[in-house]
């Protein structure tokens, strides 16, 4: 037994009703309670997901095909999420025109016209129903106008020129006809070529009416008429195509040759053009919407068609296309905005507000650069609350821009003079975040505060108050970095006072912000500091900084003088040894160069020693810290020739002081030149040990033979 119309029969289908308990609803519930339900789920969820949008409109069509009820609420509800999907608009129309009146079916049309008003495929559907639908051709007429007005520069608007067509030589209108046919030729389109034909026809046939009197007239008023400007032909082309035919129904030959001198010129010109874009035209590979991205090459098609189109200097082509590729590149910001700036720069500020709006309001909703680009828009019109509308939105949708549109809200409040308002901005997401405890973007949020308390007052004292505060509430790193940068730019020696008290209470174990940073934080801390007042400070303050940064981070200021100790060991061990080789006699010379090897043997292994002792140095880590405590002043050296870790810490974030580049940079320096010289030092003795032993053998040649051949000598 079936149960009422517009209900679940739960005998004979266990699963819908299984479905229905899913849903949350009772198992009786209709299928409209039932569509609501996916429809709430679905909107509820994911809305971007098309594939089940138009799973559901196939539901809907599959359950419910006469229940005008689901169907329109799921195809309304379809299309004001994807409004420019021009196939479910005729769709819709149709399930309209099967089951509702001819006024509810232009209802729909008129929401997709309105919706797509430069597609022409939306337009050929409507007109076609109204040549059907309506009695009065006048109507029909004049939707044809309409339709041509918005897409009559289409390249692909020729299948509405064929379906005007038809309905005129349905009318037998011969006056609309040729209107039409001289119309077609005004601007490319790919059947531009069949139309010139087909105008061609008309005339010969309409000159087959006139008398062989008329036709001679005519010829003559043709040379007459080629020094009509182009201009006047088509601004008098509807009179002319009204006057062909007299009162009593008779062509006039000079009005008809004209009429044919305007269709040539049209076609000329449009013929012209139709060379420069067919290339531009074929590209286009998808000129409908779809939720898939385009390529980069249709992208760049688009670019580069709209910038020849700009040149060509037609504004109302110019529009024209622009709407037709926000068609396809309906999710594309850029072509939004790129449409604002060039109407609103040749005048059309209402063209460019509206445009946005629409993109706003659903193509590229959310999306944080236009909705940046689109309130700067907002505000120069001097609409502030729209431009303040648009803030809170991108920054409701947009977490991680968050600080950015904080920023950029105040700043317009500030140009509009409301320095207040712009105060309350920053101290109110402040607050909010210290709430949420989004600790993240309170140290952007307090710096960023800093800086425009600056901007605002040319105050450094409101500036510092709001890093001070900052600091005590949300301890950490890069806010005190901020500070620390914010005082190398805006403030100088006068500040070191202040800043070294909020450093000291940052870096000294037990003070109130110490306790929320690593130790590592403590002591990139104090090397920023010591990077500023070395820049900005007196030696005494320098010499304060740094006895506090080396009583706290002892490690930073290990002693390493064993390496330069090995190599000034090597340096005096080579020159005693050309010492003595210099003052020996010749046998001493020679028996100093048998023992040349053994010791240069010895050098290369203390060299390995001294490198072996630099490596236990820096691995000692915290040895001999207790013997280090009572050292007060340190070497220059032992001050920054420091262990791989304490270089590390001096390098880190790319923040190396001035004080220790050149005092690393002196012992660098003195490094290698006393490698050089060790090297030096040992070609230096090579050569002369052969030099003695070449002046051993021209003095004592026998002591040199004796030490070659041993044997003979002894015989």
């Amino acid at each position: 037994m079936l149960g009422p119309p517009g209900t679940v029969d739960m005998e004979a289908e266990p699963e819908a009703a299984a479905a229905l308990v899913a849903l949350g609803l009772e198992p009786s519930a209709s299928q409209l309670d039932v569509f609501k339900s996916r429809l709430h789920l679905l909107i509820d969820g994911n809305t971007s997901d098309f594939d089940t949008w138009v799973s559901l409109i196939s539901s809907a069509e599959e359950t419910s095909v006469n229940d005008i009820r689901v169907i329109s609420l799921v195809y309304d509800t379809f299309l004001l999420e994807f409004p420019l999907c021009h196939g479910y608009w005729i769709k819709y129309a149709a399930h309209k025109a099967r089951l509702c009146t001819y006024d509810d079916v232009v209802g729909v049309y008129e929401q997709a016209v309105q919706a797509v008003p430069h597609c022409t495929d939306l337009w050929v559907s409507y007109c076609g129903f109204a040549m059907s639908a309506y009695e009065d051709p006048a109507l029909v007429r004049s939707l044809f106008e309409r339709a041509m007005s918005l897409v009559g520069k289409d390249y692909l608007c020729y299948h509405l020129w064929d379906k005007y067509i038809e309905f005129e030589n349905s009318q037998k209108q011969l006056i609309q006809l040729a209107t039409i046919y001289i119309n077609m030729l005004k601007f490319p389109t790919k059947k531009l070529y069949k139309y010139y034909g087909s105008f061609k026809k008309l005339v010969t046939s309409l000159e087959q009416e006139v008398t062989h009197c008329g036709a001679e007239i005519s010829s003559e008023n043709l040379h007459t008429s080629e020094a009509m400007e182009s201009e006047e032909s088509e601004g008098y082309i509807s009179t002319k195509v009204a006057r062909l035919f007299d009162q009593g129904g008779h062509l006039k030959p000079e009005v008809l040759k004209q009429y044919l001198f305007a269709g040539e010129r049209f076609y000329q010109r449009s013929s012209e053009l139709d060379k420069e874009i067919c290339g531009f035209e074929a590209s286009i590979k998808r000129p409908f919407f779809h939720v898939k991205p385009l390529d980069d090459d249709q992208l760049e098609n688009w670019n580069l068609y709209l910038d020849f189109v700009e040149k060509n200097g037609d504004f109302d082509w110019a529009v024209k296309l622009y709407e037709r590729c926000l068609i396809p590149c309906a999710n594309y910001s850029e072509f939004w905005i790129r449409y604002a700036e060039y109407v609103d720069a040749k005048g059309g500020r209402e063209i460019a507000n509206y445009a946005l709006g629409r993109a706003s309001s659903c193509f590229v909703k959310g999306v944080p650069s236009f909705s940046m680009y689109y309130s700067m828009f907002k505000e120069q019109i001097g609409d502030a609350p729209g431009a303040r509308a648009l803030f809170v939105e991108g920054s409701s949708n947009s977490t991680s821009d968050f600080c950015m549109n904080i920023n950029r809200l105040a700043n317009m409040e500030k140009r509009m003079g409301n320095t207040k308002a712009a105060t309350e901005i920053y101290e109110n997401a402040i607050q909010d975040a210290m709430q949420k405890q989004n600790t993240e973007v309170l140290p952007d949020l307090y710096t960023n505060f800093a800086q425009f308390k600056y901007a605002a007052s040319h105050s450094i004292g409101e500036a510092k108050e709001v890093f001070v505060k900052g600091i005590k509430q949300a301890p950490c790193k890069p806010l005190i970095k901020g500070f620390i940068q914010f005082m190398s730019t805006y403030g100088g020696s006068t500040e070191i006072p202040l800043l070294d008290s909020v450093i000291a209470n940052a870096v000294i174990p037990g003070s109130g912000v110490s306790t929320a940073l690593s130790l590592e934080d403590r002591e990139d801390i104090s090397l920023l500091f010591l990077k500023f007042v070395d820049l900005y400070g007196s030696v005494q303050e320098l010499r304060k900084a740094w006895a506090r940064h080396s009583k706290l981070f002892p490690h930073n200021t290990r002693n390493l003088s064993q390496r330069h100790c090995t190599t000034d060991c090597n340096k005096r061990r080579i020159t005693e040894f050309l010492r003595v080789a210099h003052d020996c006699s010749p046998e001493g010379r020679i028996t100093l160069k048998q023992s040349s090897k053994s010791e240069t043997c010895s050098w290369q292994v203390d060299k390995e020693v001294g490198s072996q002792v630099d490596m236990d140095a820096v691995n000692s880590g915290g040895q001999g810290y207790d013997d280090e405590q009572n050292i007060g002043t340190v070497d220059a050296q032992q001050e920054v020739g420091d262990t791989a870790h304490g270089q590390h810490s001096l390098d880190k974030y790319g923040i190396q002081s001035q004080m220790f580049s050149h005092a690393n940079q002196d012992i660098s320096h003195d490094l290698t030149v006393c490698e050089q010289i060790d090297q030096t030092t040992i070609c230096q003795a090579s050569d002369k040990i052969k030099a003695i032993e070449l002046n051993a053998v021209d003095h004592h040649p026998g002591a040199v033979c004796s030490r070659s051949e041993p044997s003979s000598g002894t015989s």
